[in-house]
């Protein structure tokens, strides 16, 4: 495997920059500021008008031959327009574990729904008493002939007020051990009893408080087996875990910071980035950033061969995140007090964007699993250690 730092895109670039600024309206990404949704439908639905949603997906389910390597490049100068497209993400993620565990019916319905910008899934995992314990999850589940009966609260059901379904762990069983009495739906949004709250995130980001009382879903929505829903869920988690290992579409953070330290002086007139300490902290972060790309590129060269990569998607979730904490704060410190300005403000340094990675990132090393369960996870399934402490 070759593992230079190349543009594996490059030669889409020119085109996906075109689409952008044929497509994209710069607005869209003060909107998402301002209200915090991180999903514009608008996008979503101009995506999915021009193909670039079902490029590389199986044709029977929706897919087209339009190319997934320049559909990529659309998606990343997306997000160098300073544009969120949280819910396509959990969808994206949503319809791969469906690939391998859902029915026919399901394959069919909704990964060509989600493919032609008509459906968005959401994540409904987290609890107000089990956090990233997902096996711990009360909300009520029970049978009523075709149909089941669901109770309960989830939190943190991000872009829920802009989404179609919600992919909802439940327990259908309290006489067993937490991880075998649990079982996956997918619930419409808009069904009866289903009540969506907002909750404001110190990132900026609006997520969600749901609620549901006596919800009624067919059982034709019921993914995987009955009380199979955490084997579901391992599945799921595998996709929300993994990452990328390419190389970047632009500058990263700590390049745009080393450009300001070069382009900035202090009072006695010698630039920032003459301060041995700056060059130290900017070479530490580059070496992280090292390390996080050849572990992403870890979980797609296993992606691609077939397999799921479970441990290997720990470890990247497991370094990333942790890295990305110490490094926003690194690069605050490099700015001074001028770092926690928002880009809200002209005198923000790099368009404020250190202060929204440092804000945003809080979470990353809770989303998806917190680093101490990634850090269970490697212990017991890669250096085969006992766990340490009882199973639930």
């Amino acid at each position: 495997m070759d593992f230079r730092v190349v543009d594996a895109l490059a030669e889409y670039r020119a085109q996906a920059e075109r689409w952008v600024a044929d497509n994209v309206d710069p607005a869209w990404a003060e909107e998402q500021h301002r209200t915090g949704d991180y999903h514009t439908w608008e996008l979503h639905r101009l995506l999915a008008r021009d193909g670039w949603l079902a490029a590389g997906w199986p044709p029977e389910y929706g897919g087209n031959d339009k190319d997934p390597k320049l559909a990529e490049a659309i998606f990343q100068e997306i997000a160098r327009a300073g544009l969120h497209m949280d819910g396509w993400a959990t969808t994206n993620m949503i319809c791969r574990t469906l690939l391998h565990v859902g029915t026919e019916q399901q394959k069919q319905h909704f990964i060509q729904g989600a493919l032609k910008g008509e459906i968005i899934i959401v994540l409904g995992y987290t609890e107000p008493d089990s956090g990233s314990d997902a096996a711990a999850a009360k909300t009520k589940a029970v049978r009523d002939g075709d149909e089941w009966v669901l109770n309960g609260q989830k939190m943190f059901t991000s872009t829920a007020h802009l989404g179609t379904h919600v992919f909802m762990l439940t327990r259908s069983n309290f006489d067993v051990p937490k991880h075998e009495g649990l079982t996956m739906f997918l619930v419409p949004l808009d069904s009866p009893g289903v009540e969506i709250q907002p909750m404001l995130t110190v990132g900026g980001q609006r997520t969600n408080a749901t609620f549901y009382s006596d919800v009624r879903v067919p059982d034709w929505l019921r993914v995987g087996e009955e009380q199979g829903g955490w084997n579901v869920m391992r599945v799921a988690l595998v996709y929300e875990r993994g990452g990328g290992g390419g190389g970047p579409a632009g500058p990263t953070l700590a390049q745009r910071v080393a450009q300001w330290a070069q382009e900035t002086r202090r009072p006695d007139g010698t630039r920032v980035f003459d301060d041995g300490t700056v060059k130290e902290r900017l070479a530490r972060i580059a070496i992280d950033d090292e390390v996080t790309r050849l572990l992403g590129l870890r979980v797609s060269w296993v992606n691609d061969t077939g397999g799921l990569p479970g441990v290997e998607g720990s470890m990247a979730k497991l370094f990333g995140p942790e890295a990305n904490q110490r490094h926003h704060w690194a690069l605050l410190d490099i700015l001074g007090a001028e770092g926690p300005l928002m880009h809200d403000s002209h005198e923000a340094p790099v368009d404020g964007a250190v202060d929204a990675a440092f804000r945003y990132g809080i979470v990353g090393t809770i989303y998806g699993g917190s680093s101490e369960i990634m850090r269970e996870i490697i212990a017991q399934r890669h250096l085969g250690l006992p766990r340490n402490r009882p199973k639930g």
